[in-house]
Parts: C-alpha cells; sequence; structure tokens
C-alpha cells in the first residue's frame, strides 16, 4: 500500500460523501484517523514498467483502456502495471441476525460496526492500491476510488455466505468480520480448507459487553435473534455467573482455533473506541500484505 497524504484522501471524501450514506462519512472519517502516520507499500504509477493485459470491469477508469489491444478482441482489455507483490484481499462480515443487537441506543449495533470496519478497510485498501473482493459474492474486484460506493452497496444489500465460490489464489488475505457466537466447528472446517494453502487469514470478533456481563437483573425474558424459543429467566443473577463461564469458555476456543490454525485474532467490544482498534487490525494488515516487513 502506498503511503497517502492525508489532504488526497479528505479530496476523495468530499466527492463520495455527498452521494452516500451516513456509513461511508463515518467510515472515512476512520480511514483518515488510521492513515496518521501509518506507511504501506508502493503502488506503480504512471511510466512504470508494463506487466499484463487484464480484462475490462465497470470498476476500472475508461482512461486506463489500452484501445489499440481492445481493437484486436472482441473484449476490451486494460493495459495494467506492475505492482509489488500484488495480493488480493478478500472481506466478508457476518450479516445474521446475532448481528442486529446491541444493549441500548446509546451503543451502535454490531452490525453497524462489521460494515464500518469493512468499509473502512476498502477505502484504506483501494486508496493503497490494492484490490478488494467480498468473500462468498461472484467475485468482482474493486480497485478505483470510484467503485468505493459500489463496494459498500454491494455489501449492505446483500447477505454472503463464507464460503469460497471461486477458488482463492495464494497469497491472498481474508478478514472475516462477526460475533462467532455461533458452533465453532463450522469455522474449524472453512479455516481448515484454506490452511494447506498459503493464504494470510485474520478474524475480527465484535461482541457488546452485555453479551459478556450480562447486566440485567429479576425476572427477564430473553427472545432469540435466530428464531430460538424464548427463555424466561426467574432470576438473572442466580444464572450470571454460570452463563460468563459459558461465554469465556466459547471465547477461549476461539482464540486457540485462531492460535491453533495461525489466524490473526482480535476482538472489538462495541463500546470500545474504534479507531483504536482499526488502528491494530490496519497494521496486522500491513505486515501480513508485505511480508511481515
Amino acid at each position: 500500500m502506498k503511503d497517502i497524504e492525508q489532504n488526497e484522501i479528505l479530496k476523495s471524501s468530499g466527492k463520495i460523501s455527498a452521494k452516500l450514506p451516513n456509513l461511508l462519512v463515518a467510515a472515512e472519517r476512520v480511514a483518515i484517523s488510521v492513515m496518521q502516520g501509518v506507511h504501506g507499500r508502493k503502488k506503480t504509477g504512471q511510466g512504470e514498467s508494463f506487466w499484463q493485459f487484464r480484462e475490462y470491469d465497470s470498476s476500472d477508469s475508461i482512461r486506463d483502456i489500452d484501445w489499440r489491444k481492445s481493437a484486436k478482441s472482441d473484449k476490451i482489455f486494460i493495459k495494467q502495471k506492475e505492482w509489488e507483490a500484488s495480493q488480493s484481499i478478500y472481506l466478508w462480515r457476518d450479516s445474521s441476525k446475532s448481528m442486529d443487537y446491541s444493549f441500548g441506543k446509546k451503543i451502535d449495533k454490531k452490525l453497524y460496526i462489521a460494515d464500518l470496519i469493512l468499509t473502512s478497510l476498502s477505502i484504506l485498501l483501494i486508496n493503497g492500491g490494492e484490490q478488494v473482493s467480498l468473500l462468498g459474492s461472484d467475485g468482482k474486484k474493486f480497485r478505483t476510488k470510484t467503485a468505493i460506493p459500489e463496494l459498500v452497496e454491494y455489501n449492505i444489500n446483500n447477505q454472503f455466505p463464507m464460503i469460497e465460490n471461486k477458488p482463492l489464489p495464494s497469497n491472498s488475505n481474508i478478514i472475516l468480520i462477526g460475533d462467532f457466537l455461533g458452533d465453532i466447528s463450522e469455522l474449524d472446517k472453512f479455516l481448515s480448507s484454506l490452511q494447506q494453502r498459503q493464504i494470510n487469514i485474520m478474524l475480527i470478533q465484535i461482541l457488546d459487553r452485555s453479551e459478556i456481563d450480562l447486566p440485567f437483573l429479576g425476572n427477564v425474558d430473553f427472545h432469540g435473534l435466530e428464531m430460538e424459543e424464548m427463555v424466561k429467566i426467574p432470576d438473572v443473577n442466580a444464572i450470571k455467573e454460570q452463563y460468563k463461564a459459558k461465554i469465556n469458555a466459547h471465547n477461549q476456543k476461539l482464540e486457540q482455533l485462531a492460535k491453533k490454525k495461525s489466524v490473526s485474532f482480535i476482538r472489538h467490544m462495541s463500546d470500545e473506541n474504534l479507531e483504536k482498534s482499526m488502528q491494530e487490525i490496519y497494521q496486522r494488515l500491513s505486515k501480513n500484505i508485505n511480508g511481515g516487513a
């Protein structure tokens, strides 16, 4: 990822934000904060060595079309410049009902935070010269700043499964964002399918503080977000320690799985400073992209 001047992001943000919802505006603000003092890798620009032709897609600029090559074919081609150690980044966020939760109106829902992280990362990566795709989608790659609104809309309006629709190339980077409160064995199977290839994986777990502390009192009816039956607890305080032990055991099992699979793991609580978490996420991801440099 190339070094990015703050005013460059501000300039592009102004053009995009007028057309997009609050999510993108907030994500641009987070991206600008993260880029303070962060240095990425270099993307080659105009006049540097030619690498290859590739087929044009809707995220490309018309200015990059090679008309001479395209005139000899039924397809339109881009004359692609060489990148240093070019890699693909695949992003995925959990869209299940359990993500649509927050304890109180003053705390953002987990789904919104997941979308904010995904969008901020997309802005940072694309501005840094990377290719971004949404895991589980049709594999379309988003490469340019003008494609960011389309990527955001594509993510928000779809529920992509955590699967490979197409085999991912070696040395790809995958970022999985969710609460990971479900059956860990399914995640284990997916990670195992990627482990044999040189694919860098990052798990970002988003939890609401109430899911850890269970800050309820007295007689409470708990309604499941995933179509589970209602559970009536006469005295929440009586089962609080048992609940905490169970959720902590689950999270420890998740951390152990990540360690076993050599997966980078970050937990973000919904009441924590997102910009601080994003700094850590982006720095770890930058190391992966730069080969640990």
